[in-house]
């Protein structure tokens, strides 16, 4: 039984991982020319690919009884570097500001060190509601402004800032609970007793 256990969590950990190089493969979708029909539905699959295995990996883990601290740990890592590419490679293709990627940058350094303030008073550094919110608004955006050049003909560009600016605003402000939550882990720590 604990080899499967061992085997059942090695699995979970692939498909965690797994989004890092889907999302390469979108880096080269979008920036080795510029996309066309072909390209953005391509990019949508992966995209898909990659939030559905966001989705059901924690769901088997926790189901089976194969949640790990690894892959706790990596499952953010792998949610935050497979997002960040995606759209870094949507801005390189002018299809996203490039100030997206830089807040979710911003938003993703922060929210680590936070953990890492409140791990180390002994509180429980678990993810926020609002950093599951912020997952959702990024995936449903990432795909918006994906299909850009499939509806852009039909409503225009002048989407494609608004929706950036709004995803930007939305991922940064996820961040302040965890901010707040390490602000309160410190003060706690610092008083005597």
């Amino acid at each position: 039984m604990q080899r499967r256990d061992r085997t059942g969590k090695l699995l979970l950990l692939l498909v965690t991982l797994s989004r890092i190089p889907l999302a390469l493969v979108i880096i080269g979708l979008f920036t080795l020319r510029e996309p066309g029909t072909v390209e953005v539905l391509i990019g949508i699959g992966l995209l898909l690919l990659i939030e559905l295995s966001d989705l059901l990996d924690g769901m088997i883990a926790r189901g089976r009884g194969l949640v790990s601290e690894l892959g706790a740990t990596l499952d953010p890592y792998a949610d935050s570097i497979a997002r960040f590419l995606t759209y870094f490679a949507l801005a390189q293709a002018n299809l996203a500001l490039m100030l997206v990627p830089v807040c979710m940058a911003i938003r993703d350094i922060t929210v680590a060190y936070s953990r890492i303030i409140v791990v180390r008073t002994g509180a429980s550094a678990s993810a926020k509601l609002s950093g599951k919110l912020k997952a959702g608004i990024q995936a449903v955006g990432g795909g918006v402004l994906m299909l850009g050049p499939l509806y852009w003909q039909f409503t225009g560009e002048g989407i494609m800032p608004v929706l950036s600016y709004i995803i930007s605003i939305l991922t940064l402000a996820s961040g302040v609970e965890y901010v707040v939550s390490a602000l309160g882990a410190m003060s706690r720590d610092d008083e005597p007793g």
